[in-house]
């Protein structure tokens, strides 16, 4: 898989990767170096790459994807992340950052941040307005 400067099209060729199983090619679009930070842990390149092996991918929904770029060798792409419902079923944002290196387009960064879930605030009871004042 050829990655681009469009990084909506190279995250879209990462899922695919997921999709199909194929932890080499997603491994191949990874910096040396990349770095990924989840709630639950950071991960290097050979964890993530390990760490993505144990999911389905298949019934994921992406949506709201937003893109810039920073310089002419990086770019970032966001997006929302929906899994399938289930127990752990909240959605994500996820951020990823692209850079070109040697002509190559790898990811360096990539970020899960788990949407937080709006709590029920308690209604709020009407206060009284005070008595007026006799003279």
């Amino acid at each position: 898989m050829e990655m681009g400067s469009d990084p909506i099209a190279n995250e879209k060729m990462v899922w695919d990767s997921f999709k199909s199983k194929n932890y080499d090619a997603f491994a191949a679009m990874l910096a040396p170096d990349f770095i990924e930070l989840e709630a639950d842990n950071v991960y290097d390149k050979a964890s993530s790459v390990k760490a993505v092996s144990m999911f389905d991918a298949s019934k994921f929904e992406l949506s709201e994807w937003k893109s810039a770029k920073l310089n002419h060798d990086a770019a970032l792409v966001t997006y929302l992340v929906k899994p399938p419902p289930g127990p752990n079923s909240n959605p994500e944002r996820h951020t990823s950052i692209w850079v070109n290196r040697g002509g190559k387009w790898m990811a360096l960064l990539h970020v899960g941040t788990p949407v937080a879930i709006p709590v029920a605030k308690p209604s709020a009871k009407p206060t009284a307005k005070p008595e007026p004042t006799k003279k």
